[in-house]
């Protein structure tokens, strides 16, 4: 509830949006957006669009450092704890096997990561950023901090965590139910 009532109240146009007919049928003539815009939307409708909205503003600060945004989510997730496995990467980075594969040896090459297997447990492979790929992750960490900054200045802190405890009470929630997910969805919010 606190996720839909967040949109609902604070969700702020672009000076290119007030200008949409679709805003206006949204607003009143004030323009502003009323409590019941998205109220009839299914939640997992209105997730997909706040994340499309996020990353398509996120997208063009990663293309510019050469990576593409699969690339950009290892980056983040090794930067967040250096020397995870494949299998760990892939659940906190929510993609199958082969994907993440193909997308680390692109980095390999790249010079963003380096592979190496303990001595301790030759069946597992752990990914590590190099200096290179610690660089890259540390500017787009940076851009994505000064974006929030930006959000949180025009929506208010205490509603962006608001909307952010919801969410992960509903990941944490949907993690611990007993039905698997689909093999794609798998989701662990850290490793075991």
């Amino acid at each position: 509830m606190i996720l839909k009532r967040y949109i609902l109240i604070h969700a702020v146009p672009t000076e290119g949006e007030k200008h949409m007919s679709n805003w206006r049928a949204m607003t009143g003539s004030n323009g502003v957006l009323g409590r019941g815009a998205y109220e009839n939307e299914r939640l997992p409708d209105l997730l997909i669009k706040a994340h499309h909205l996020v990353t398509e503003r996120l997208y063009a600060e990663v293309k510019s450092q050469g990576v593409g945004m699969i690339e950009w989510r290892i980056l983040a997730a090794l930067s967040g704890q250096n020397g995870l496995t494949m299998s760990d990467i892939a659940n906190r980075v929510l993609t199958k096997q082969p994907t993440l594969t193909k997308a680390v040896d692109r980095m390999e090459r790249q010079g963003l990561v380096a592979r190496r297997t303990p001595e301790h447990d030759r069946r597992r492979t752990q990914v590590f950023l190099t200096d290179r790929g610690f660089e890259i992750a540390s500017r787009l960490i940076a851009a994505t901090r000064a974006r929030e900054d930006a959000t949180l200045a025009e929506h208010g802190d205490v509603n962006l965590r608001q909307l952010k405890t919801a969410l992960g009470a509903m990941i944490d929630y949907l993690t611990t139910q007993r039905q698997p997910l689909a093999p794609r969805m798998r989701y662990r919010s850290a490793p075991p």
